[in-house]
């Protein structure tokens, strides 16, 4: 499947290379040239024409999304910022290009901007649960877990497979300490994906503050199971064997 996706992209290189050829003054063809080459993971050549698209036409919106989306990549925040800055002031109902520009806003730490910009993205898109589910990960960062949960919930209301929104979630109940609420949603992420490590950990986390140590080591070792290098787990079933034998000395 990899290579018959390759060939596809392959082709797909050859085809706008001729286009650019036949248009060489033509911003969309440029464009969907480096578009191609960013598929294949050819970086140097996507940047190298979304920078040609904007030369050509500095108010096509694209080539400024996709050059910010390397950016990303990257993690050079601030280039990335830039971009997707220029993207909305050419298209201000761009709503990815909002959601994209918060992201980039929290990795610098800069919640504030990064919730306005989520805001934004809502208000374009009332829908747009990835959003939402972001707008909770900023107010998760600045402990505004009531906040964060009531985004995190209405992600899961337009889209309940959301496994991510249920852990975070779980996560903002469980510093507020209402362990039971985690508890089911963490149960819910794994149900969803019976894989999700960090569900399991967690849940063996609320079942110790809760003193259910039993609990807690069945999920330590399902995320052993899932991940022998899964260091944190090690820790936390440690110590729920050492407040276990606690228990049962103490009866």
């Amino acid at each position: 499947m990899t290579f018959n996706r390759n060939k596809v992209w392959k082709d797909e290189v050859s085809l706008w290379s001729d286009a650019v050829l036949k248009s060489p003054n033509k911003a969309r063809p440029v464009n969907n040239l480096g578009f191609a080459f960013k598929i294949l993971g050819q970086m140097d050549n996507a940047m190298r024409d979304f920078t040609k698209a904007i030369e050509i036409n500095p108010r096509y919106p694209d080539p400024y999304f996709l050059r910010a989306t390397i950016y990303d990549n990257l993690k050079q925040w601030d280039k990335a910022i830039a971009n997707y800055s220029m993207v909305i002031d050419i298209n201000p109902k761009h709503a990815k290009a909002y959601c994209n520009l918060g992201i980039a806003f929290a990795n610098l730490g800069q919640y504030d901007k990064a919730i306005a910009s989520y805001a934004s993205a809502i208000k374009i898109d009332p829908r747009f649960q990835d959003a939402f589910y972001n707008r909770g990960i900023a107010y998760s960062s600045i402990k505004l877990w009531k906040n964060a949960i009531a985004d995190y919930s209405k992600a899961i209301e337009i889209d309940s497979k959301y496994t991510a929104a249920y852990s975070n979630r779980g996560i903002a109940y469980a510093n507020l300490w209402q362990y039971q609420n985690a508890i089911s949603d963490y149960s819910k992420a794994i149900e969803i994906d019976p894989k999700y490590i960090i569900a399991y950990n967690n849940r063996g986390y609320a079942y110790s503050n809760i003193g259910d140590f039993e609990k807690a080591i069945a999920d330590y070792s399902k995320a052993l199971a899932i991940d022998p290098n899964f260091t944190a787990a090690y820790a936390n079933r440690d110590y729920a064997y050492a407040q276990l034998k606690n228990k049962q000395n103490n009866k």
